[in-house]
């Protein structure tokens, strides 16, 4: 899916709108990958860091969005264990919110923001038009929102949980992958263990 073109100008517009209620976090930005594989494995975390080293990662901003390439998460230390985790299927990472923002706990303190809320809408809708074929969530703040707003069941065949609403896909809630609060490698080998299990028992 090329994102920054079917939604480039309308994040530009929910920006420019924040931005004159005077939005602190608005100001900051969002980044997003230029493209998202449809039909795919789709890591989910809950926002980006601010951003550094743009010119190092061909990361270019329009209209105060960072639109990343392909090779940024081939690149980027952050992605480098998903690859792995992807078990041979095509991925993708998107976040919950784009804004531009360090530490996770100002999110948590607006989640009555009706800034947090137009973005949140907004990556519903991508994921369903990305019809994802599995989904992965990497972060504890993120797996609340989604398990509380996409209606999620747990399916004992495959022991994880499925979102009816987008096509029973299957989903994971997961600690981070990467980072400070990683997952220690044990469980990161089960995570892919069951991540490979899932795809074979449904042909993915």
């Amino acid at each position: 899916m090329d994102l920054k073109a079917i939604y480039g100008t309308k994040l530009a517009g929910v920006l420019e709108k924040y931005r004159s209620k005077n939005e602190p976090l608005a100001e900051k930005g969002f980044l997003l990958f230029e493209n998202l594989e449809e039909s795919a494995l789709l890591f989910l975390g809950i926002n980006p860091s601010e951003v550094t080293d743009t010119e190092k990662y061909s990361i270019k901003n329009k209209n105060g969005i960072y639109w990343a390439k392909e090779t940024f998460k081939n690149e980027y230390p952050f992605y480098r264990p998903f690859k792995d985790l992807a078990c041979g299927m095509k991925w993708s990472h998107l976040d919950a919110f784009f804004s531009c923002e360090k530490h996770q706990g100002v999110l948590k303190t607006m989640k009555d923001s009706e800034f947090l809320k137009e973005q949140f809408t907004i990556s519903t809708e991508i994921i369903q038009k990305l019809g994802p074929k599995i989904i992965v969530v990497g972060n504890a703040h993120a797996s609340d929102l989604i398990q509380k707003d996409f209606g999620c069941t747990f399916d004992d065949k495959i022991g994880t949980y499925r979102i009816k609403k987008f096509n029973n896909v299957p989903i994971f809630f997961s600690g981070m992958i990467t980072g400070s609060r990683a997952l220690d490698i044990g469980s990161r080998e089960r995570l892919k263990w069951h991540i490979k299990f899932v795809k074979e028992k449904h042909g993915i």
